[in-house]
C-alpha cells in the first residue's frame, strides 16, 4: 500500500465524524427477483453530513477519491454511474443535461429497451436542502441482466476551488424467487385486481357529470298572482307565476341552475316586460318565477333550463 492510499484510508475514517457532504448509493429494490421485479430505480447523491470532527479537504491527495468531507461542496461538475466493468451507465454534468450512456449495440445480450430507461439529475451545489446533486436512474423492465456492482463518482469543488472527488459503490444481485415470494406475489395481484371495481366506480363518479335539461311554460300572465318582488331588482311585481321543478334524480348537493328565455308572446300595445328568474335551488329541484310588472301583458313565457354539477 502506498503513502497516498494509506492517507486516503486515513482521511476516510477520520472523516467519518466531520459535517461536511457525503455520497449516498441506494437501489430500490434492494435486490432483483426474475420474473417479479417489476421496476429497478438506481440513484446516487452528494448529501449534507452532520459529523463532529475537523479535517481539511485541501489536506486530501489529488488522487484520493472520499465518501465524506469537512465541509460542503461549493460546486459539482459531474455524477457518473459505471458498472464495476467500467461500462457507463448514466451522468449528468456542467454542460450536459441527464443523460443514459448505456449502448444496446455494444454487444450485450440485454433484455432491457434502453429506449425506456428514465435518468433525471441536477447539480445544485451548495445550495439549499440536505441533497446538493444527484443521479437517477429507473429501468421500467428490471431482468437479471442488471444484476452488477455499481460505482458512482462525484467530481466537485469546495469554495477554494480546490477538487474533491466522491466515490462509492452498491452491488444489486439477483436471487431465485421462493414459493413464499410467488406466493406473496399473487396475492398481491390479487388485491390490485380486487380494488378494480372501486377505482371504476370513483372514475365514473369523477368523470361523469349529472346533467338534466328540460323547458317550463309560464302561460299568460292574466293568470299570475300579483305578490312577490322582482328577482333581480328587488322592487314590488303587478303579477308572478311560480314554477317549481324536481329533478329525475338528487345531486349530491345543489346543483348550478341556469334559465334562459326561448319563447315570449306580449300585448304588442303595452312596453314589454317580463323576467324569468331562480328563487331558490336544493339538491332534489328549483324554484323559479316568471314576472312582469305595471300594465305590460304576457301571454306566453317559455324558459329553458340546463343543471349541472356544482364541482
Amino acid at each position: 500500500m502506498t503513502s497516498s492510499q494509506l492517507f486516503c484510508l486515513l482521511a476516510l475514517f477520520v472523516s467519518a465524524t466531520i459535517a461536511g457532504s457525503a455520497i449516498h448509493m441506494t437501489s430500490s429494490p434492494a435486490t432483483i427477483k426474475p420474473l417479479l421485479t417489476s421496476q429497478l430505480t438506481l440513484k446516487c447523491e452528494l448529501t449534507k453530513a452532520k459529523v463532529t470532527n475537523n479535517v481539511h479537504n485541501t489536506d486530501l491527495p489529488h488522487d484520493c477519491n472520499v465518501t465524506v468531507t469537512s465541509e460542503d461542496v461549493d460546486v459539482i461538475n459531474s455524477i457518473m454511474i459505471t458498472t464495476e466493468a467500467g461500462k457507463e451507465v448514466a451522468s449528468v454534468t456542467e454542460k450536459k443535461q441527464p443523460r443514459l450512456l448505456l449502448d444496446d449495440d455494444d454487444g450485450d445480450a440485454d433484455d432491457n429497451d434502453d429506449d425506456d430507461v428514465v435518468v433525471t439529475g441536477e447539480l445544485t451545489g451548495g445550495a439549499g436542502g440536505d441533497t446538493t446533486g444527484f443521479l437517477q436512474v429507473t429501468w421500467p423492465h428490471a431482468s437479471d441482466k442488471l444484476a452488477d456492482t455499481y460505482i458512482c463518482e462525484i467530481n466537485t469543488l469546495n469554495k477554494k476551488g480546490h477538487g474533491i472527488g466522491f466515490k462509492t459503490a452498491l452491488k444489486i444481485e439477483a436471487t431465485t424467487p421462493t414459493i413464499s415470494d410467488m406466493v406473496s406475489h399473487i396475492r398481491n395481484l390479487e388485491k390490485q385486481v380486487s380494488r378494480i371495481p372501486a377505482l371504476e366506480n370513483q372514475i365514473e363518479q369523477c368523470c361523469q357529470k349529472h346533467t338534466e335539461t328540460g323547458t317550463l311554460e309560464c302561460g299568460p300572465s292574466s293568470g299570475w298572482t300579483a305578490a312577490g318582488t322582482h328577482v333581480v331588482e328587488g322592487w314590488p311585481l303587478s303579477s308572478a307565476k311560480t314554477i317549481t321543478q324536481r329533478f329525475s334524480k338528487a345531486y349530491a348537493k345543489p346543483p348550478v341552475v341556469t334559465l334562459g328565455v326561448f319563447m315570449q308572446d306580449t300585448d304588442r300595445t303595452k312596453n314589454v316586460r317580463y323576467v324569468a328568474g331562480l328563487v331558490s335551488v336544493t339538491e332534489t329541484g328549483f324554484t323559479m318565477q316568471c314576472q312582469t310588472w305595471t300594465d305590460s301583458v304576457t301571454y306566453r313565457l317559455g324558459v329553458s333550463w340546463i343543471s349541472n354539477d356544482s364541482s
